[in-house]
């Protein structure tokens, strides 16, 4: 598992993270896809989706960024499609994030030129868009390279970073701005062990569009 991800192109840290869970599950046997969302070029994001083995195959989704996973209200984890359904009737407020214990990790660059620390989102520049941006944040020397402490509790931080970037793309096509909506934006699935990945990215995307 570790030389596969050794292996893998990284695009920034919420692919990594989609990509090494997805290791993880098919190392157990599970079918796993790291799939892509995106609008307007940088507000992007990553998660994994794996398949339950259930009577119904659920593809259930994961966003190892957050430590946490798409559920209703009774925390029962949503599929894929019913979560792009309820948004497409903007229901959103009937997807809930059910986080899991961790709340904060270290991660480990070589250096920091492109790492941007802040305490408040409304810091934020554009031009920081093309950064690891974490919200708040801690940096220490860990064996000679650089830890910088993630609190994986702020998915409204990733909100404030692409605000206007929602607001010119989901916003102009009838939809809120905020970044659950990408789900409706799948652009890519980079990594899986199903057979026919193209046919599912396909799937979801059509899915996506329909009315």
């Amino acid at each position: 598992m570790t030389s596969k991800y050794r292996d893998y192109k990284v695009q920034g840290y919420c692919d990594s993270a989609a990509f090494y869970l997805c290791c993880v599950y098919d190392t157990f046997g599970y079918e796993t896809a790291v799939l892509h969302l995106a609008v307007g070029g940088e507000a992007s994001h990553t998660l994994t989706l794996c398949r339950l083995n259930t009577e119904e195959g659920k593809w259930i989704v994961q966003d190892p960024t957050y430590n946490l996973v798409y559920t209703n209200k009774n925390g029962q984890p949503l599929d894929i499609y019913e979560i792009m359904t309820l948004l497409k009737q903007r229901q959103d407020r009937d997807i809930y994030y059910t986080f899991g214990d961790t709340q904060a990790r270290y991660i480990v660059f070589d250096n920091l030129p492109n790492v941007a620390v802040v305490d408040d989102p409304s810091t934020i520049v554009p031009n920081t868009l093309n950064h690891y941006v974490f919200l708040p944040g801690e940096v220490k020397e860990i064996n000679g390279k650089y830890g910088v402490l993630y609190d994986m509790r702020q998915p409204g931080a990733f909100q404030a970073q692409v605000q206007d970037i929602l607001e010119k793309t989901l916003g102009q096509d009838g939809y809120p701005a905020t970044t659950d909506y990408l789900f409706l934006r799948p652009v890519n699935i980079s990594d899986s062990n199903i057979a026919d990945p193209a046919a599912m990215l396909e799937e979801l995307q059509t899915f996506a569009s329909d009315s």
